[in-house]
Formats: structure tokens, C-alpha cells, sequence
């Protein structure tokens, strides 16, 4: 049987190595010879031909039989964990299929891939190390099981991915405020936006004067997205704030899904009923005693 490969180049990706393998995704792998692509002509316009050709980087892998992973899947994983460890340029524009070996010169089936991860300027990083690569591999498995695996985390990284590709601000802060709410609600009750911040403070952070921290700038954020939502967003009118606001509340979602992927027993408690929750989420935060108002 004819075993087939995919492979996705990695435009502006930044590496000083060869060669890194990532369980369960593939391998990140520096292709030294130009890449002959002109046979696409028909998917590909010149420009990217050429910038492709001269792509150093691509992600290799083959689907597995045993596996329910689709390519577009693993794509995605292999990105969102890239933007959760390392914001950088790097863009996944295209994917290849060849049943010849894992050379894109001998791909014979060409995919664009529509949706892209926008990443906010004033973050990027130009390089990534190796040590980028080894903390992704870290929460691989935890990643692969919520988009295997669960429901209602699922969601939620259904909802990042939305803010992630998200052009508009406003957008994207929604998306982000929705994320939160689908990894941290378990009561309907009044006072929501109290109860994210202090689960969200305790989830990420055990030191008390941190999880204080935590809390306000929670809450402080929480409220733009309450602004946003109903109607009073008229008076955000400095776009550098709004993007500098935008960065910071970012920032949280990146630390929440850290925390998360970072130990299963997390991801598996906040997969349960909003009962299962809120005894997790409580046991944690004993002890903590957030501001009244």
C-alpha cells in the first residue's frame, strides 16, 4: 500500500535547526534544495511559487489509518499550539499530498488553506527556538485529546481559533470573552464576571498577591468585552490602546489554555458538568478572598 504524505510549508517560520519531531503531529523538517512547484501552476500564482520554492521549512507527516485526526486538523493543532507558546509570522498558506516520498518536488495534489492566524504585530517574535518547540510538544497530547476527545472545551478552542483568524478587534476581544466563559462558567447566576476572575486568578496562578493581580486585570479586561457586547463601545476610539488592551487580554487566554493543556487532570475536570466544575474550581480557590465589588 502506497503510504501518503502531507506536507504543509511553514512561510516565515524561524528556526537554527533541521530537524524536530512532534508526537502525534509530524515533523518540523529544512528542506536546503529549492523546491520545483511550477507544476501548480494552476493553484499557485508566481509570486508564491516562488516564495514557496524558497520556503526552508515545512511540516511533514502521514495520516494514520488508526488515527481520526483529519490533515486540516493536525494543521490547525500544530498552529495553535505555535500561537500559544511563540507568537511569530509564520503563516500555513498551502498543503501538499505526495505517494512518493516526503519531498514536496514530488507532491501531485495541492490544497489552499483559506483561514489564516492573524497575529498582532507589537507581540511577534522573529525566531523560534528549540525550547518553543519542546514546551509545544509538552501540551500536544492534552491538545489532541480535547479536539478528539471533548465537547465543551472543544467549543472554546473552536471559539480562539475564531478570535485568532479574526481581522476586527472588537472580533476578536468577543471571541476571547466567549472562550473564557466556555472554559470557566458553571453557574447561570448574577456575578458572572467576578466568578471568571477569581477561577481564572486561581486556575493560573497559586501565589496570593499574584492571583489579586490576576483578578483585577481580569476583571478590568472583562469589562472592555461588556462594553463591546452591549453597545457602549462608541468611546474606544484610540486605536493603539485598543490594540495594546487587546494584547493583554490575549495574553490571559494564553495563560488560561496553558494552564490547562499543562496537566490533564485540569483539562478532564473542566470537561465535566458545571457541578463537577464548580467543586474543582472552589477547591481551588480556598483560601482566596477577591474584593466584595
Amino acid at each position: 500500500m502506497t503510504e501518503q504524505y502531507e506536507l504543509a510549508p511553514l512561510t516565515n517560520f524561524v528556526w537554527d535547526g533541521t530537524r524536530f519531531e512532534l508526537p502525534r503531529i509530524g515533523a518540523i523538517q529544512r528542506l536546503d534544495l529549492p523546491i520545483h512547484l511550477e507544476k501548480f501552476k494552476k493553484i499557485l500564482s508566481e509570486v508564491e511559487i516562488q516564495r514557496l520554492s524558497a520556503c526552508p521549512f515545512w511540516l511533514v507527516f502521514r495520516p494514520s489509518a488508526e488515527s481520526n485526526l483529519q490533515p486540516a486538523a493536525i494543521l490547525f493543532v500544530f498552529q495553535f499550539l505555535l500561537w500559544l507558546v511563540v507568537p511569530t509570522r509564520t503563516q500555513i498558506e498551502f498543503r501538499f499530498i505526495s505517494t512518493d516520498g516526503a519531498d514536496p518536488t514530488l507532491a501531485n495534489r495541492a490544497f489552499r488553506i483559506l483561514d489564516q492566524f492573524h497575529w498582532l504585530e507589537k507581540i511577534v517574535q522573529e525566531r523560534v527556538s528549540t525550547g518553543h518547540l519542546e514546551e509545544i510538544r509538552r501540551y500536544t497530547d492534552n491538545l489532541l485529546w480535547i479536539v478528539t476527545s471533548s465537547e465543551r472545551l472543544l467549543n472554546s478552542l473552536q471559539l480562539t481559533y475564531s478570535g485568532i483568524t479574526s481581522l476586527m478587534w472588537q472580533a476578536r476581544f468577543i471571541c476571547f470573552s466567549a472562550t473564557m466563559e466556555g472554559l470557566l462558567t458553571y453557574s447561570s447566576e448574577p456575578g458572572i464576571a467576578k466568578r471568571l476572575a477569581g477561577s481564572f486568578a486561581c486556575l493560573v496562578d497559586r501565589d496570593p498577591e499574584r492571583r489579586l493581580r490576576l483578578y483585577h486585570e481580569f476583571r478590568r479586561l472583562y469589562d472592555i468585552r461588556s462594553d463591546i457586547a452591549h453597545g457602549r463601545a462608541n468611546h474606544l476610539k484610540q486605536p493603539e490602546k485598543n490594540i495594546e488592551e487587546l494584547i493583554a487580554y490575549e495574553n490571559l487566554v494564553r495563560l488560561l489554555w496553558k494552564s490547562i493543556l499543562a496537566e490533564p487532570t485540569t483539562a478532564r475536570e473542566l470537561e465535566k458538568t458545571d457541578n463537577h466544575r464548580r467543586t474543582f474550581i472552589q477547591s481551588l480557590m480556598e483560601g482566596f478572598h477577591p474584593p466584595e465589588n
